[in-house]
């Protein structure tokens, strides 16, 4: 499986058709195919990438992301970068905190920084994605960064949470491709926005006072910390079945595992990135995620370029590969 939606963006990258790509991300469709692929991601700050002209994405998960950022488009982390001015156009962000250009972060290193870890998090992961992300996270406390422990309880239910927001969103979203087009969707679609379709009122205002609780516990482990680690997803690539390629697939022990560190930066709004760092079974690419402060994606492209030059994080050359 090469990650769900947006996963096309991720393939291309991958086998070398294109140099970058862009995505949308409503629970991690940036960072899972990245991740799954082997290559760059990052999911910027929600509001970074205007949404505006995209009926896709009026809901509150969404988000735009250029270039599959560090790399996800790109195939390095500075490519990325560069993707990502090209995208929104420099003009269009928020200006940027004095030190915290992205131009200017790819190069500063990580000594000083503190990156946050809830140790139970993690103990959701397989081992061996686990053990790669450790190995990356090693790295950047070899480039002077520090680990701090913290508890972030309700990142648990960040799939529940996002699942039902994102599929009520969508449902809402796309009530006029319902009406007319149903019988196109292919069936995993038409699941998602069936239930989407169901749910009450009072279900997604509970996600929603959830999703609050979420955002005070992440604000909080990030007021001692500048990053947030986790693996990317909790396992590598879950086969395929022939049949998905014609009807869809809806497998939600995969999705679970796929999402289970990703809706965190969707319900929240945070800038996260993920790299490539090794495979399962020297087969299955891992991805390791960072998420940062809000409009803060410097250091987490920074962090990025730290494990990149350190040899933890790169990309590898996929069997099938077009330059």
């Amino acid at each position: 499986m090469p990650g769900g939606s947006s996963s096309g963006s991720a393939v291309a990258v991958a086998m070398g058709a294109i140099p970058f790509a862009v995505a949308s991300d409503g629970g991690g469709s940036v960072r899972i195919p990245a991740a799954l692929c082997g290559v760059w991601g990052l999911k910027p700050t929600w509001g970074r990438v205007p949404n505006t002209g995209d009926d896709n994405l009026n809901g509150t998960v969404g988000h735009l992301a250029p270039s599959r950022a560090p790399s996800k488009t790109s195939r390095s982390s500075s490519r990325s970068r560069r993707a990502r001015r090209e995208v929104h156009g420099e003009r269009r962000l928020p200006r940027p905190r004095p030190g915290r250009v992205a131009t200017c972060a790819l190069t500063r290193g990580v000594k000083g920084l503190r990156i946050a870890v809830d140790d139970s998090e993690w103990a959701d992961a397989d081992p061996t994605v686990a053990f790669l992300c450790d190995e990356a996270l090693r790295a950047l406390e070899r480039e002077g960064a520090t680990r701090v422990k913290v508890k972030v309880p309700t990142a648990r239910h960040a799939g529940g949470i996002g699942f039902v927001t994102m599929v009520a969103e969508a449902a809402l979203g796309h009530a006029d491709e319902w009406e007319r087009h149903r019988d196109m969707m292919s069936a995993d679609v038409r699941l998602a926005l069936s239930l989407g379709r169901l749910m009450s009122s009072k279900e997604y205002l509970h996600m929603q006072a959830l999703r609050q609780r979420l955002r005070r516990e992440m604000a909080e482990a990030l007021t001692g910390a500048e990053l947030y680690a986790t693996p990317t997803t909790a396992v590598a690539a879950p086969p395929l079945r022939p049949a998905a390629e014609v009807c869809g697939e809806s497998d939600q022990a995969s999705i679970n595992a796929l999402v289970r560190f990703t809706f965190l930066g969707n319900l929240t709004g945070l800038p996260a990135g993920t790299a490539p760092v090794g495979r399962q079974g020297g087969h299955a690419p891992v991805g390791f995620q960072l998420t940062g402060r809000p409009w803060d994606e410097a250091t987490v492209l920074a962090a990025m370029a730290a494990i990149e030059r350190s040899g933890a994080a790169r990309v590898e050359q996929p069997a099938v590969f077009y330059p």
